[in-house]
């Protein structure tokens, strides 16, 4: 079957289902499906072919069976990273989601916003048929899959965790100019209680905080982007620096350290969950299966040591 044409938006859609579904309990999936419904999952991606029409209509049953929420959510979202798949269910889900949403403030967070996004992502793309539902049901803080204010002080803690010398090359990312300046903002910046930039340093020291975050393996690369990643939070990255550097340095962040990869790929989830704009705009090509690397991973920041 071709694969159609993704943008990021419904490549991560579908990625972010797929990996839930993978991650699902072997025994869950074949009581939700059959055996069959495993080989599905995890040897197709969730992508139903004419043979599967069987276990197709049994997936179908249980996600229109909200007396049993997270048994048809799981089934719901195996057919929806189907239908952004351009399979079987594309163009059938309507009904699904009408009987679903009332289910979905029952379910674990990451699997309730996976599938947000991806009804969001399906709507716009004319693939879920007609649903009737009432979106505001769900509060804004719902939504996303991990509290906000985990990832900040997470984000936060590694910006301040800049000793001296880092500081030193930082100010000095400039070509050398202005030493001094960008040192003295960049020590005000790091010691206020949220990191953030005020309207006046647009330049120092954000300039050569954005110069360092822009250089992967740099000298000072992970607390930079820490702290660029904590104003882009706090500010709906109003100056799309992370469209920006997702595309060009999705794998750097995805092999950074355990503790520095965690809060940052989770900070950079947010945005994209939160906005429904970022990254609407991207040059490089996209696909949850072809190009998984290319995706944000699923992050469980909560249950991390800080």
């Amino acid at each position: 079957m071709d694969r159609p044409d993704f943008t990021f938006r419904r490549a991560q859609a579908a990625y972010d289902l797929i990996c839930l579904a993978q991650a699902a309990d072997a025994a869950v999936l074949a009581e939700l499906g059959g055996p069959v419904l495993g080989e599905v999952v995890h040897d197709r991606a969730c992508l139903f072919g004419d043979s599967d029409l069987e276990v197709f209509e049994r997936v179908f049953l249980a996600a229109i069976s909200p007396e049993a929420p997270q048994k048809a959510c799981l089934g719901f979202a195996i057919l929806l990273a189907d239908a952004l798949q351009s399979g079987l269910a594309e163009g059938s889900l309507g009904d699904c989601v009408t009987d679903l949403w009332p289910a979905l403030g029952r379910v674990p967070r990451q699997l309730r916003s996976a599938i947000l996004r991806g009804v969001e992502t399906a709507e716009d793309l004319y693939l879920l048929g007609n649903a009737n539902y009432e979106k505001n049901t769900i509060a804004a803080r719902e939504r996303t899959s991990e509290d906000s204010q985990i990832i900040l002080e997470r984000l936060i803690k590694m910006a301040r965790a800049m000793d001296g010398p880092t500081r030193d090359y930082v100010a000095k990312a400039d070509y050398g100019d202005q030493v001094e300046k960008h040192r003295a903002a960049l020590d005000a910046v790091l010691v206020r209680p949220d990191c953030r930039f005020k309207d006046a340093e647009t330049w120092y020291p954000s300039e050569t905080v954005e110069l360092i975050a822009h250089v992967p393996g740099e000298y000072g690369f992970i607390p930079c982007t820490a702290l660029l990643l904590t104003n882009a939070l706090q500010t709906g990255d109003d100056k799309g620096w992370f469209d920006f550097r997702w595309e060009r340095q999705a794998e750097t962040y995805r092999g950074l350290p355990d503790q520095a990869r965690a809060p940052i790929l989770a900070g950079i989830r947010l945005l994209y969950e939160a906005d429904q704009w970022f990254l609407t705009y991207y040059t490089r090509t996209y696909d949850p299966v072809i190009h998984p690397e290319r995706m944000i991973p699923l992050v469980d920041l909560a249950s991390q040591t800080a």
